[in-house]
Formats: C-alpha cells, structure tokens, sequence
C-alpha cells in the first residue's frame, strides 16, 4: 500500500511540476517563434514588415480583422534603442508594444497620442530616455510593436497603404 502511495504522490508532484513548466515556458516559446518569423520576414531585426489587406488568402497576423491594415516590428535593443515612425492617418490607428512573454505593456493610438502619427523610441526599462521623443520603456530586450490602422470602407484601401507605407521601425538616432 506504502508503493502505491509513494508512486502515486510521484505522479502526482511530477504532474504538477510538468504543468508549471509548460505555462512558464510556453509563452516565451510562442513569442520567439512570432518575432524570430517576423525578423526573417523583414529581413533582420528592428525593420517594419507591412502586411497587405486581410483576405482569405493573406494572413500574415493571426487572426485578423478584415477591416483593420497591419505592420509589425520585431524588435532588439541589445545594441541600443529603437525607433518607431507611423506614417500620417487620417482617422484611427494604434499602435501596441508586446514584450518576450506575449504580454502587452503598452498601447497608444489617435486619441492618447492627440496626433495623425507617432514617433516613438523603445528603450530597456532601466536606460536614459531620449529627448524630443516619446519613450516606451521595454521590460524584455526583445519584443514586437504592431500597428493598426482602421480601413473604414473599401475605398480607403489606398490612402491607408499610402499612410502604412510610411511605417518605420529602426535603430535610434544616437547623435
């Protein structure tokens, strides 16, 4: 009875163990996957990737809204800050900051920002601001910005890839 106890007991902590392990790991795992996918995609690290209209036959965002135009950045600071440009919107857009665990940290769009456009630079939590920018603080030195901007109608299509072609995401100014 004593072994039966004891093996059980094994099971159960090795069950237990396992479990945490995967809810831990798991979200790292997914989001290296989505960044690592996204740096290939664009070239490199720190360089935009302008996604075209949803469709059913296009879906470089996981689950889309088809009303919604997307750009993302997979970003590194490990040699220094980040800079993030969105092209001039006329109506909706936003733009939001999700760090190496898939959680987002921060999301600004038209309304917080009380502009057509952002300029933003991504700095690790713990290095000096830049000046004349808007600094979005990191707590992982990798991570994804993606940006969408609302396409009201169909015949909006073409000034939103206007606007989306001016998406830009870059090493920071450091003169």
């Amino acid at each position: 009875m004593t072994r039966l106890l004891v093996a059980a007991a094994l099971f159960v902590a090795s069950a237990i163990a396992g479990h945490i392990a995967t809810i831990a790991a798991t979200p790292g795992f997914i989001m290296g996957r989505v960044m690592g996918g996204v740096a290939a995609r664009a070239g490199d690290w720190n360089r935009m990737v302008h996604a075209p209209p949803p469709s059913p036959d296009a879906r470089t965002i996981v689950r889309p809204s088809p009303d919604l135009l997307y750009s993302i950045c997979a970003y590194d600071l490990a040699d220094g800050p980040v800079a993030i440009e969105t092209g001039a919107t006329e109506g909706y857009f936003s733009i939001s900051f999700y760090d190496g665990a898939t959680n987002n940290f921060r999301t600004e769009n038209d309304d917080t920002l009380d502009a057509d456009r952002a300029s933003m630079t991504i700095v690790r939590a713990g290095d000096a601001a830049p000046t004349g920018t808007t600094t979005v603080r990191s707590p992982s030195e990798r991570g994804v910005a993606l940006i969408r901007r609302r396409i009201s109608t169909p015949d909006r299509i073409a000034a939103a890839l206007a606007s989306q072609a001016g998406d830009a995401c870059g090493p920071a100014n450091r003169g």
